[in-house]
């Protein structure tokens, strides 16, 4: 019994021991290490001002409620990237290892004249300076000191990060909007003016004429006006705009946003190699853009237009009437989702989900705008084909299909009183063979 109640008292103690040295002094020892390899003791996310002299020039940037301002050597956005960058470099900094050198050593670590200078500084004004030097003769470290003689060896990513140019730490975005708010967008190119509406979720042509918007080209647009950025700054004051060819815009779009109806601008002007000369109204400057997004914003009227034929839900669709050349036939589907024809021949019903998916997927390669609408003028009066299908509520496709055009063929949409051209070659889909169609007849043996 006493023998057991030393070995528990041992156990206790040793547990004690590895407790209270070994975890909790283990946390301590890693907190304490921890402080030790730290470049500097300011918390990254306090700091408010940004001082940085490297070869290009001298830099500052604060932070403000919209983000990081460049104070320093002009006044304009910073790059939001390359500032989360560098201070994300500062936040992983650690001493890989620290030596104290002569004053006058400093130079062979290229911690003298030549270092890149940071200086960091707190809303309260406490100031930490930094100075990194060069790259260390082995591995991918480079020297950086405080300002005193002791020298620690950080990763390169940190220089790397704070020497870059002016063009690289100013903000390149081309025009600032809010994508989420946008109520409007007007276009003017050499093919004409565009207006654009925002309504229930989609886009709407509202001039030339009104039309539904290819929500795809829209949406591709926006897209591309916010990920692209500005390719080069070449004057940083507007000064004589024919010299950019700006003085008359090759473009000019004008978007608004919210109820107050907020502002942005976007002109372009002369060709400058393989990019565009552009300057947005909100801003005194003169910067370029590349050629990529110039077209995305010279396009046309029908680019910009919806182009789907037909827009109808496939699952409700329970009848289809099919009348093209020697093809005639009435199909029905049942509760099973199986297709019968009006004498209850099978039909294939992957096959009829094929038709329904090409009828789906027609697009017009043009539309015939023309008022009054004179069908009679395309053959309609003498349809080569229709196109019959819906629920057994209401009809959901109308169509009929009137003369050829080369590659094209006229397409007739009744319930929508609207004509446009297909392809012909999509007329092969849409009308099979009934053999196609039919599921082969079983014979008993």
């Amino acid at each position: 019994m006493r023998n057991t109640l030393i070995l528990l008292l041992l156990a206790l103690a040793l547990g004690a021991w590895v407790y209270f040295y070994e975890i909790k002094g283990g946390e301590k020892r890693a907190g304490e290490k921890a402080i030790e390899e730290k470049i500097f003791d300011l918390e990254v996310d306090s700091i408010q001002t940004v001082r940085i002299n490297n070869v290009f020039d001298d830099f500052e940037f604060r932070k403000t409620t919209s983000g990081w301002q460049m104070t320093k050597p002009l006044e304009t956005a910073a790059d939001k990237n390359n500032l989360e960058q560098l201070l994300n470099s500062l936040r992983a900094a650690k001493k890989e290892r620290s030596f104290t050198v002569a004053a006058d050593n400093l130079r062979d670590f290229g911690l003298a004249e030549t270092a890149l200078r940071l200086q960091l500084e707190t809303a309260g004004g406490t100031i930490r300076n930094l100075l990194i030097g060069d790259k260390a003769s082995i591995g991918s470290s480079v020297y950086l000191s405080t300002g005193d003689t002791m020298v620690a060896m950080v990763e390169q990513s940190l220089k790397t990060a704070a020497r870059k140019s002016l063009f690289e730490w100013r903000d390149k975005t081309i025009l600032k909007f809010d994508r989420e708010r946008l109520q409007e967008i007007k276009l003017d190119n050499r093919h004409g003016a565009l207006r654009l509406a925002h309504e229930n979720n989609n886009w709407r042509i509202t001039s030339p004429q009104a039309a539904d918007a290819d929500d795809d080209v829209v949406n591709a647009l926006l897209t591309r006006l916010e990920n692209n950025t500005v390719k080069a700054y070449v004057r940083e004051t507007v000064g004589e705009l024919n010299t950019f060819g700006l003085d008359k815009p090759s473009i000019r779009l004008e978007m608004f946003s919210g109820e107050e109806k907020a502002r942005t601008s976007l002109s372009t002007g002369k060709l400058n190699g393989a990019d565009v000369f552009a300057m947005d109204e909100a801003r005194p400057v003169i910067f370029t853009i590349d050629t990529a997004l110039f077209n995305d914003l010279d396009q046309t009227f029908f680019q910009f237009r919806e182009k789907s034929v037909l827009n109808f839900p496939t699952e409700r669709i329970t009848s289809l009437s099919l009348d093209f050349e020697n093809l005639h036939i009435k199909l029905a589907k049942d509760t099973s989702g199986t297709w019968f024809t009006g004498d209850s021949a099978e039909a294939r019903s992957w096959k009829v989900s094929g038709i329904l998916s090409a009828l789906r997927m027609l697009e017009a390669r043009r539309f015939i705008d023309e008022t009054p609408l004179r069908p009679e003028k395309y053959g309609f009066n003498r349809p080569s084909g229709r196109v019959q299908a819906g629920d057994s509520q209401s009809v959901q496709i109308d169509i009929e299909f009137g003369n050829r055009l080369d590659t094209e063929i006229y397409l007739f949409e009744r319930i929508n009183n609207r004509m446009v051209t297909i392809s012909a070659e999509k007329l092969k889909d849409i009308f099979p063979g009934l053999d196609e169609i039919l599921e082969e007849k079983r014979t008993d043996n």
